[in-house]
């Protein structure tokens, strides 16, 4: 009876063995602690490349933010998508909360420089709030919505044709403003300027306000940097300086991005380490570039903002 328990046992523990040898043999042997070490070093140079290369992209684009207020989402974007492989709805939503924490300390800088109309930004504001919550939340919605990933493609495609056209619309704006300002006499422009404060007449603020909606919505659905639309419009129909439309701008698309960011944040279209790192580098940069808008002549800022539209309109393009 009990040889045949024993008996009965054997196959069950010849098979346990079996098992457990197995299960032994395929196990590669332990990683030594110099293999260990080198694999960690490899990873964290890794990710110490990828940190540094966001900051001086950052440190590059907060230097135009400062000096022209154009550098938001007119060469964050690209620069996401192209160089970071991040998808277009997710780069629109870095983009944003990336030129929110930029425009922070560059609106601090034009506070103190005295380049900001709050009178004027506010104006167009009043259109183009309303103009960036619909916008925004209507791309936020059909980028995590149910469309399949073809439909989604040929709408970011279409969304980004739009600003590129848009952007060099602006650049000729601002090159027919350039050609009609130079024949007047600086220093007569300059007295004209300091004397009499901007226009801001029943008729310029109603235009002020439709023209701030479409800014907002473009900015809102696209996170194309206020500055690229909001500096035309301010220098054209308000007859302000070069260096105070920059300032207003940078404030206006404080305000904007801002609420983008939150739109964006909710359906989850926004990459934060990306954006946090940038902005660190963007602080250095900002404050070099906030300088030069004292420092250079309203034709070379017009300039500067020319040849960065047209920069960028070729990479949205080219995208």
């Amino acid at each position: 009876m009990e040889g045949q328990v024993i008996h009965d046992l054997k196959p069950d523990f010849t098979l346990a063995i079996t098992r457990i040898d197995r299960d032994i043999k395929p196990s590669p042997p332990p990683l030594s602690f110099f293999t260990l070490q080198e694999s960690l070093s490899i990873s964290v140079e890794f990710d110490t490349l990828h940190i540094l290369l966001r900051i001086l992209t950052g440190a590059a684009i907060g230097f135009c933010i400062g000096m022209t207020g154009v550098g938001g989402g007119s060469i964050v974007v690209p620069t996401l998508t192209l160089g970071f492989g991040l998808l277009p709805s997710v780069s629109v939503g870095t983009a944003s909360l990336y030129t929110f924490l930029t425009k922070i300390y560059a609106t601090y800088r034009h506070t103190k420089l005295k380049t900001i109309s709050y009178r004027i930004a506010g104006i167009f504001l009043v259109g183009a709030l309303p103009g960036n919550i619909l916008a925004s939340w209507y791309v936020n919605h059909r980028a995590g919505g149910g469309l399949d990933e073809s439909a989604k493609a040929q709408f970011q495609n279409h969304l980004k044709i739009f600003i590129a056209v848009v952007m060099l619309m602006s650049t000729a704006m601002l090159v027919l403003d350039l050609i009609r300002s130079r024949n007047q006499n600086n220093k007569q422009s300059t007295k004209n300027t300091e004397s009499s404060p901007p226009s801001t007449s029943p008729a310029k603020i109603l235009l002020g306000i439709l023209l701030g909606f479409c800014v907002g919505a473009v900015v809102g659905s696209t996170a194309l940097g206020a500055g690229v639309l909001a500096i035309p419009v301010l220098l054209l129909c308000f007859g302000i300086e070069a260096s105070t439309g920059i300032g207003s701008s940078i404030f206006i698309g404080l305000i904007l991005t801002l609420v983008s960011s939150l739109i964006y944040s909710k359906g989850g279209q926004i990459h934060i380490p990306t954006a946090l790192w940038m902005s660190t580098g963007s602080i250095v940069g900002v404050y070099f570039g906030s300088k030069m808008t004292v420092v250079l002549s309203e034709r070379s800022l017009k300039a500067v903002v020319i040849g960065i539209i047209i920069f960028a309109s070729l990479l949205m393009l080219l995208k």
